[in-house]
């Protein structure tokens, strides 16, 4: 087995490609009418190693196991899938017989866009034990805290569309085509 390319400490300019690649594809797979729902850092592959600024990431979203199509009149999606750390507060509602949507992938996005952005996992600080009760916790809304003295040289934007895309809500979060549309304006606009 071959290693796994690797991110050297990414520029912003580098972060915001990997952030478009991501949500280009995760657009496609639901034109397909395919939902992921296991969107995390660890399913997003490099094509190639990136070593310095000067590189061009490419990412791909890879590991479609637990992916699904999301016509309702195949199967009612209420089963609880995916990685604690990156899943939406209406897949981990226990209580909750209504079924969920492809809106689940948008909010996973947000946490690989956390990861992006901090360069550490989502509640990441979670002991295992404090895992079982993270579902709780994210459908009361909470969210990783965002670093106050790291806030400052996060692009504005980026940090708006990450805080929309994990709305508690559904049907707050972005679709990934303006999402997409978003990260490829944004990344005109920032300079390393």
């Amino acid at each position: 087995e071959q290693p796994r390319p690797r991110l050297c400490r990414a520029t912003w300019q580098q972060r915001l490609k990997l952030a478009l690649d991501v949500a280009t594809g995760m657009e496609h797979m639901h034109a397909a009418g395919i939902m992921h729902r296991d969107l995390k850092s660890m399913n997003v592959m490099l094509a190639a190693a990136v070593s310095g600024p000067e590189d061009i990431p490419l990412a791909k979203v890879g590991d479609f196991g637990l992916a699904r199509c999301v016509d309702s009149s195949v199967e009612k999606l209420t089963q609880q899938v995916g990685s604690w750390h990156y899943m939406a507060p209406e897949v981990f509602d226990f209580n909750d017989e209504e079924s969920y949507d492809e809106k689940v992938d948008v909010y996973s996005f947000a946490m690989v866009l956390y990861e992006l952005i901090m360069e550490e996992m989502p509640f990441g600080e979670l002991s295992y034990a404090g895992t079982l009760r993270l579902g709780m916790r994210v459908i009361q809304g909470e969210r990783p805290t965002v670093d106050r003295d790291f806030q400052e040289e996060i692009p504005r934007r980026l940090r708006c569309l990450m805080e929309r895309c994990w709305s508690g809500d559904p049907r707050a979060r972005p679709s990934f085509g303006s999402a997409s549309t978003e990260l490829l304006e944004l990344s005109g606009a920032v300079v390393n």
